[in-house]
């Protein structure tokens, strides 16, 4: 239908087309015509198809797109598309629904003068990051709802009842189908496996719950527990005193210290002590039906 070249000479004095721009049919149906437009460039010292405007749609043929690249940047290999900031402003991509405001409502992508890469949702009070990639000051860290402190930072704002920070679910019902994981290469008392925390606004400070540390060993109300028993459960301090060497479970009070076993009044209670031939060798037994007690060694109830 039509063309216009652009020509110059090179080096060499030779005219040579440097662009080209034309415009063809490419279906002369009655009703449902199609054309388009192509956009040539000169790379390399081929005439290259570049762009091209075909039925309604933009298809790049061949090379990069680059959007505010007004300093004539050079593209990295292998990129497809380049978004460029203002000098020293933020690069952003928007996605924007039909109904959207675009100076104000708006879903997109940034990479910030600071070198973070933002997802979020933009409204008229600015950007809300709900996912944040800091690779340079913050060494790789990745946050959601925030800017970063850790390796992955969650930082939940939410009033809504019963809307957990962190949800993590395994649907497939099956053997060897793991929930959560969570592990270390650490395995010493100073590693922090699992550390449970309530009242604190830094990783560092609060009330602690419970502790999982990398030998094993399992503190509930304190961040530091005997080192003898698997599971310390600490209520008040004692004062200054440690479990024994071989104790597995250790349960500790500045006052009264109850171990309590709650049972329908028609069950039995039971502390058992048993062995590699008899699991129950010995045991205490309380039954609430009659409210007797009893004592067995060696199997039958002696006393």
């Amino acid at each position: 239908l039509g063309q216009i070249d652009f020509e110059g000479n090179d080096s060499g004095a030779n005219r040579t087309v440097f662009g080209r721009m034309n415009s063809k049919s490419t279906d002369v149906s009655d009703g449902s015509e199609d054309g388009n437009i192509v956009f040539s460039t000169m790379k390399a010292g081929t005439l290259t198809e570049t762009l091209t405007l075909q039925s309604g749609n933009v298809n790049i043929n061949t090379g990069d797109l680059a959007i505010g690249n007004s300093k004539g940047d050079s593209i990295t290999t292998n990129t497809e598309v380049a978004i460029y900031g203002g000098e020293g402003g933020d690069a952003i991509f928007q996605l924007l629904a039909d109904n959207a405001d675009n100076t104000a409502d708006f879903f997109g992508m940034r990479q910030l003068a600071s070198g973070n890469f933002t997802m979020g949702h933009h409204t008229g009070g600015g950007f809300n990051d709900a996912l944040v990639i800091a690779p340079y000051a913050s060494g790789n860290n990745v946050g959601i709802g925030i800017s970063p402190a850790h390796k992955f930072h969650v930082h939940a704002t939410s009033t809504t009842d019963n809307e957990p920070a962190i949800w993590l679910h395994n649907n497939h019902n099956a053997s060897n189908k793991d929930g959560t994981v969570i592990s270390t290469t650490n395995d010493g008392s100073d590693a922090e496996v699992l550390h449970v925390r309530t009242n604190n606004t830094t990783y560092n400070n609060g009330t602690s719950l419970m502790l999982v540390r990398g030998d094993g060993n399992i503190g509930i109300g304190t961040d530091s527990p005997d080192s003898a028993p698997k599971l310390h459960i600490h209520k008040a301090s004692a004062g200054s005193v440690d479990s024994h060497s071989s104790a597995v479970l250790t349960l500790e009070d500045d006052g009264t210290n109850i171990l309590q076993f709650l049972s329908p009044s028609d069950q039995t209670a039971q502390v058992r002590f048993g062995d590699t031939s008899d699991d129950g060798a010995g045991f205490v037994s309380y039954n609430h039906s009659d409210n007797t007690m009893s004592f067995g060694a060696s199997g039958p109830t002696r006393f």
